[in-house]
């Protein structure tokens, strides 16, 4: 298991940061990942005790257990956020399309003036997720 947590652990890591827009909202976000994910450390330290415990007996099959439980719930979150950023994408695409006589349609977030790109961020039509 830890080869596949630590190789996805760096990806889940870098997602909020790609698709949050505005300095703001992406340090808070950011800072919310990072105090939720460090609570796993605090479980890992109850149900992982040396000493001869409830958890210890059976070569920790219960911790490791618990542990398979954070890991599948982890991959049910992600999906769960990759089927809505995409679900996004498309309805911002399908916008787009019905406003193709607009110069929306011809736009990319980087072509958006600054001014209006630090104002909207992740809420201006322009903008996609990275999925």
């Amino acid at each position: 298991m830890i080869i596949g947590i630590y190789a996805a652990n760096a990806l889940v890591l870098s997602w909020p940061a790609e698709n949050i827009s505005g300095q703001t909202k992406r340090a808070t976000a950011l800072g919310m990942q990072i105090s939720i994910g460090n609570c796993g450390a605090i479980t890992s330290v109850m149900i992982y005790r040396p000493t001869p415990t409830y958890f210890a007996r059976h070569n920790y099959r219960i911790p490791h257990i618990i542990t398979l439980g954070y890991v599948v719930g982890a991959i049910g979150v992600t999906a769960a956020l990759w089927f809505f950023l995409n679900r996004a994408n498309k309805r911002r695409d399908a916008l787009a399309g019905d406003a193709e006589k607009t110069s929306l349609a011809k736009q990319t977030f980087e072509t958006v003036p600054l001014e209006e790109r630090l104002s909207l961020g992740d809420r201006h039509p322009a903008y996609r997720y990275q999925v």
